[in-house]
């Protein structure tokens, strides 16, 4: 009867500890997920266009006319930002002139909303 007991109690404490390591799998699981979440998109966005418009200021004094004109000046500095994107963060795909604009009229909204 004692080994009866102590393999069912064996089995007990061998299922609780299956459901916990599945428990502790879905947490790692959910932990990765909001590790790769809209908070961390938007900030990784907003570093990228913080560069996009360092590089555009750039060009922009030594062309002033393209001034405020952020798809002219996306086509002028997509080879610009995309080979700094290649150096920052290595097998990265190239940014399209239309994504880099769309980042360039961001980032000028959010300058100008500053004090």
């Amino acid at each position: 009867m004692c080994d009866v007991f102590q393999a069912m109690r064996l089995y007990h404490l061998y299922s609780v500890v299956g459901e916990l390591n599945e428990l502790a799998a879905s947490g790692e699981a959910s932990k990765k997920g909001r590790a790769k979440g809209p908070p961390v998109k938007k900030e990784r966005a907003r570093k990228w266009r913080e560069l996009i418009l360092a590089i555009a200021q750039k060009f922009w004094e030594q062309n002033p006319r393209w001034v405020g004109q952020p798809v002219n000046t996306a086509k002028k500095i997509a080879q610009a930002v995309n080979q700094m994107r290649a150096a920052q963060q290595p097998g990265c795909e190239p940014l399209a002139t239309k994504t880099i604009a769309d980042h360039l009229r961001v980032a000028l909204a959010e300058a100008q909303q500053l004090p």
